[in-house]
């Protein structure tokens, strides 16, 4: 390397060390105040160069070829391509006025001087472009190698992290280091919250952030001789926050890298309350299967022994018909205890109800038989006051047979608990329904309360008073009952007095 050269490079480095000047400063007077000064001290080194070479008798061919470097050697001090022409420009008026004749002049006797003039700041011109486009390109891949590379960073602090906040502490202060300025990173789980964020800021930063919420898209800006730089951070292309750069104009590149960054940070969000959900659904699901084992546990514990006081309270019904006093005692412990085994049974089916195996238990069975099975669970009192009709043939359904049971049962026994007159239950066929309807001319209900009838623990005290008021799930677990079975419930208000509540179930095709 020419010794020039190696002086331009040492007063370049000595320059910033001594007044500490970044070449990425807002300052544009400081910067092209160094660009001129360096384009200054390499056309008067190179100059006095070759005033050294031309003392030594050397050839004009040379005193070209070390001006033509001259215009080269700005290349590797980032410097701007119009301060190369320039000084490429100067390098040829400077051949032309010292070391061509007539000296000291810019006149121009020889026309072969002045196609050397040209085919000098050409060539010096070009080259100098090329390798200005080499060494730029070049920076721009090291920049990008070195973005690609803080992405990973950012990327594995954020995976590493359970805790958002944590990693998101992390990630601020790897890019204050990357930018050397001042970033803050706001996310939010959901937008009512940005808009509190916003809501805080100044009018102006306040505008601009609406700007960005409004376009999806960053925004920059200059505040009080401050830029400052919005990213929104989308999630679900929603605007779930913002990264906010202060204090650097950055660009297009740095744009795009920090639009990454939010992208990243939205994942690493959407991440971590992915594994809080499923963490949370696992902990549900284990304490439901615990309720549910307990429950079961329970019911069937007390299943037997309630059996076990019914049959003994008929029996003692049967020997006490002229102790009547006694006889009113042991009524009443077979019905309270009735009621207890009805309930247990409820919630016996709701568990069932919740078995992902369920549709292994389906049968093919005539709708009739269904009918009579749950009939066959009411004593000859209750009996009396139904009436069944069958308006159709044999009809085919496909069922889990001791669930319709239940689901019948539940409906005619509120039926009959709600009305002190004649329940009517009828059968008919609406393609592709099979349809049964239980009608009766109790209290009915009101629109108000139709909303909450298959809800769960929603209870009503009975007309009649021999019976108890239940907990609430018998139409619930109706309602579970019909939608396993993908049919249809529907409750309307009697003609007369009353309801009329009728189950649509699909009509059993056989297939082809």
């Amino acid at each position: 390397m020419y010794p020039p050269s190696i002086i331009i490079l040492f007063i370049h480095l000595k320059f910033q060390k001594e007044y500490n000047v970044d070449m990425k400063s807002n300052n544009k007077l400081v910067k092209e105040s160094l660009y001129l000064i360096k384009i200054t001290c390499i056309w008067a080194l190179f100059t006095l160069f070759a005033f050294l070479l031309n003392s030594f008798g050397w050839q004009e061919s040379t005193i070209i070829l070390t001006y033509v470097l001259g215009s080269i050697i700005w290349t590797i001090l980032k410097i701007p391509y119009r301060y190369g022409l320039l000084l490429t420009f100067a390098n040829v008026l400077s051949f032309n006025y010292f070391f061509t004749v007539p000296y000291y002049t810019f006149r121009v006797d020889d026309f072969q001087y002045l196609y050397t003039f040209i085919s000098m700041f050409i060539v010096s011109g070009f080259v100098s472009y090329v390798v200005f486009i080499s060494n730029r390109n070049r920076h721009i891949a090291h920049i990008r190698s070195l973005n690609n590379r803080y992405l990973f960073q950012l990327s594995e602090l954020l995976y590493q992290s359970l805790d958002f906040k944590e990693g998101l502490t992390d990630a601020i202060s790897l890019l204050e280091r990357t930018l050397h300025a001042e970033v803050e990173v706001h996310v939010f789980d959901n937008t009512q919250q940005v808009f509190e964020l916003i809501d805080t800021l100044e009018p102006i930063n306040k505008a601009n952030a609406l700007d960005s919420y409004m376009t999806l898209k960053p925004q920059s800006f200059t505040n009080q001789d401050k830029i400052i730089n919005f990213f929104p951070i989308l999630i679900n292309k929603e605007v779930r926050g913002f990264i906010f750069v202060s204090g650097v104009k950055l660009s297009v590149d740095a744009i795009e890298w920090m639009s990454t960054i939010g992208s990243i940070l939205a994942l690493a969000k959407q991440r971590i309350e992915s594994i809080r959900l499923e963490e949370e659904a696992k902990l549900n699901y284990e304490q439901e299967q615990l309720r549910v084992s307990l429950l079961s546990s329970i019911s069937h514990d007390l299943r037997t022994p309630l059996a076990s006081i019914i049959g003994s309270s008929t029996l003692l019904m049967d020997e006490l018909i002229e102790r009547e006093n006694d006889l009113i005692l042991v009524r009443n412990i077979h019905r309270d205890a009735k009621w207890l085994l009805d309930s247990v049974e409820n919630i016996l089916s709701l568990i069932r109800l919740n078995k992902s195996n369920l549709n292994n238990q389906f049968q093919v069975v005539l709708i009739e038989e269904v009918i009579e099975e749950a009939l066959k669970h009411f004593n000859q009192e209750d009996l009396s006051r139904l009436t069944i009709e069958y308006k159709h043939g044999s009809q085919f359904v496909n069922v889990e047979v001791h669930l319709m049971i239940k689901a019948l049962y539940n409906l005619i026994h509120n039926a009959l608990k709600f009305s002190t007159k004649e329940v009517s239950i009828n059968t008919y066929i609406i393609e592709p329904w099979c349809c049964i309807e239980v009608r009766d001319r109790g209290i009915g209900f009101s629109k108000s309360v139709k909303d909450y009838l298959v809800e769960g623990f929603q209870s009503t005290k009975p007309i009649d008073a021999k019976y108890r008021q239940g907990v609430g799930l018998g139409l619930h677990i109706v309602s579970k009952i019909i939608d396993v079975h993908q049919g249809l419930l529907n409750f309307m208000p009697n003609q007369t007095q009353g309801t009329v509540v009728s189950i649509k179930l699909p009509i059993y095709k056989e297939d082809v």
